[in-house]
């Protein structure tokens, strides 16, 4: 490593005489060479230093202990500040936020008597408005937001410059001034004050970066009025400060200015409302129980952390040892010398640890084994997802005019879903999807087990209620009693164009008309394997499919599955996700229905199996394969 470390510094020297004059590369070379051996020096007497010092956990111990004291209290301070500083600039900002929500309320709701009384102005110079409207759109443009709302500066006739929340109706202009005592109001409440400064400086001009800040032109300034007291320096250092950069419309020059509101937390004032609070009772006996419980825990938190460092002082040398001998039991493992054992073990908890090292060592053959089965079974399992795809169709279906086409995204590797397609006869299609409660391995076999029995039982009889009948009976003798299988099954009459179906406690299909228009078809039906007779609680329903015309079947998969937040997506996200798409093919439906479902989960994971089955009439026109 040192002698690549030379070679490369070598060359960069090289290099440095090459591109740049003599006189130049010899002082880049002179500071370089004098930063290596000032390193050089430094890591030198450090050795020395570090080799006189006899009891070096001492030194360690202030390097990982004490310093990090400090450390913490600086970053507590910082984290403080910014805690501190980010509320008190919420309080503010939302605070400005709903005076222009109430304003724009008033002027909406035409509160003539609540806007006089609140000094509430309309613009009326024409010039001023015209101005205001250009300058709007402008930076409407280029912010590519609604700014109807926010702050303007303003000076109305021989006042000063005044500081306003302003509405734009996109016809007229109402300002409504924000004035210290509201500043004050606000600080009284809240702990915090707060000091607004308007600097000449053009937002799109882009100065900010360059400017000196103390040297701009103040346009306004605005800060909660008071007399306080003269603080001490430890209560200037406690005073949590943050500023915020707000742009404010400038009114008479018709140009965008920022706002920087400075919020300081006032510790002071919480200091009094804190002794207020304690000693005028407003604390009731369990508030002040606690508040004198937390700072006992505190001080005695602080003298264990004392005494336990004074105590790991001592403790050390007996500590190294054990861990110098754990550290050559782990290179022996390294080397994978699975014999090697620890001899020397100390009966404290340093020899727990030497004995879980002995047992680890004898088991790691073992955990070798257990790793090659883990691969065993992964490969099987990859062999059965492999599998279970096989299962579902492999292709769409075209038939005349119509196509059929399934998705299925499982929630682990194999899943319980299940849809099907197929011709029964000349004149008809035969399809199914289904949901085996469950998810997993179990619910996969039950899935690759009713495809078996429904195909079988489809080409019987013509009766549609009949072959449900007989696909129930079968199916509540083939599985666990503790499971069900909600589904529809039906057929297309391809010479009627009519879909004929039964669903069997399955969510409602969606037909999307020609013009876009979706609708749920409410039907009766209980799920199969719940009893072995189900005759009497089925419905046959018939559905129409005109040209261009399309049914949507899903399972309950994708109603109920959940975003970040644990909302259900449900059927009626289902609906306005389709309604109104002006979709040509299978594979754009496919699309947006798989683009919905991810864009809705966000991070989450799917927790259930989620399957959709398509059918569609093409109008006769030539149908692409997807």
């Amino acid at each position: 490593m040192k002698k690549i470390f030379n070679i490369v510094g070598i060359s960069f020297l090289i290099l440095i005489f090459f591109f740049l004059p003599f006189k130049d590369a010899l002082q880049v070379s002179i500071i370089l060479l004098s930063i290596y051996l000032i390193i050089k020096i430094f890591s030198y007497l450090l050795k020395k230093i570090l080799w006189k010092i006899r009891n070096k956990l001492i030194l360690s111990y202030f390097f990982t202990a004490i310093i990090p004291i400090f450390l913490f209290l600086f970053l507590s301070y910082v984290l403080a500040s910014f805690i501190f500083g980010e509320y008190g600039n919420f309080i503010y900002t939302n605070n400005l936020k709903s005076r222009l929500n109430f304003l724009e309320r008033v002027v909406n709701l035409n509160r003539e008597e609540t806007a006089k009384r609140l000094n509430i102005i309309k613009v009326k110079n024409q010039k001023l408005l015209e101005g205001f409207k250009a300058l709007l759109k402008k930076w409407e443009s280029v912010e590519k937001k609604d700014l109807s709302k926010g702050l303007l500066v303003y000076r109305i006739k021989d006042k000063k410059n005044s500081l306003f929340l302003y509405y734009y109706n996109r016809k007229d202009l109402y300002i409504w001034e924000i004035s210290e005592t509201t500043l004050k109001r606000l600080w009284e409440e809240t702990l915090w004050k707060a000091t607004f400064l308007v600097k000449d400086v053009n937002i799109n001009l882009k100065k900010l970066e360059n400017s000196d800040f103390e040297e701009l032109k103040t346009i306004l300034e605005l800060k909660t009025p008071g007399k306080f007291q003269e603080e001490s320096k430890l209560t200037k250092f406690l005073k949590f400060k943050w500023i915020t950069l707000i742009k404010v419309i400038n009114l008479d020059l018709q140009e965008v200015n920022p706002a920087f509101l400075f919020i300081s937390f006032d510790t002071k004032l919480a200091k009094e409302k804190f002794k207020t609070t304690i000693l005028s009772g407003t604390f009731s006996e369990s508030q002040k129980m606690f508040l004198y419980f937390t700072l006992v825990i505190t001080f005695t938190l602080l003298t264990l952390y004392l005494l336990s460092f004074i105590l790991g002082i001592i403790l050390a040398k007996s500590i190294t040892s054990s861990i110098s001998n754990l550290y050559i039991g782990t290179k022996k493992l390294i080397e994978k010398n699975f014999k090697y054992r620890i001899s020397k073990i100390p009966s404290d908890q340093l020899g727990e640890v030497a004995i879980s090292f002995n047992r680890m060592a004898e088991s790691m053959e073992k955990l070798l084994e257990e790793e090659k089965e883990k691969e065993r079974l992964k490969r099987e399992l990859e062999l059965a997802t492999k599998m279970q795809k096989k299962l579902l169709p492999s292709d769409e279906l075209i038939v005349k005019n119509f196509i059929f086409s399934g998705l299925s995204i499982t929630a682990q590797e194999v899943g319980g879903d299940y849809y099907d397609y197929f011709p029964v006869g000349k004149n008809r299609i035969f399809f199914s999807i289904a949901d085996v409660a469950g998810k997993g391995m179990p619910a996969a076999f039950y899935m690759a087990e009713i495809k078996g029995i429904i195909r079988s039982i489809a080409h019987s009889t013509k009766n549609l209620t009949k072959i449900v009948e007989e696909i129930n009976f079968t199916v509540f003798h083939s599985i666990e009693k503790i499971s069900f299988v909600t589904a529809i099954v039906g057929y297309l009459d391809i010479t009627k164009n009519e879909i004929h179906y039964i669903r069997c406690g399955h969510p409602l299909p969606i037909k999307i008309s020609a013009n876009g228009e979706t609708e749920e078809i409410q039907s009766q039906g209980i799920a199969l394997a719940l009893r072995e007779n189900i005759k009497g609680f089925l419905e046959e329903t018939i559905v129409k499919l005109e040209p261009e015309e399309t049914l949507v079947l899903y399972t309950d998969g994708l109603s109920e599955m959940k975003d970040d937040m644990g909302n259900l997506y449900g059927a009626e996200r289902i609906v306005s996700l389709l309604k109104g798409e002006e979709l040509n093919s299978v594979k754009e439906y496919k699309q947006i229905i798989k683009e919905g479902v991810y864009s809705f989960i966000g991070k989450n994971y799917i927790e259930d199996d989620i399957t959709i089955l398509l059918i569609r009439n093409r109008n006769g026109g030539k149908v692409k394969k997807i």
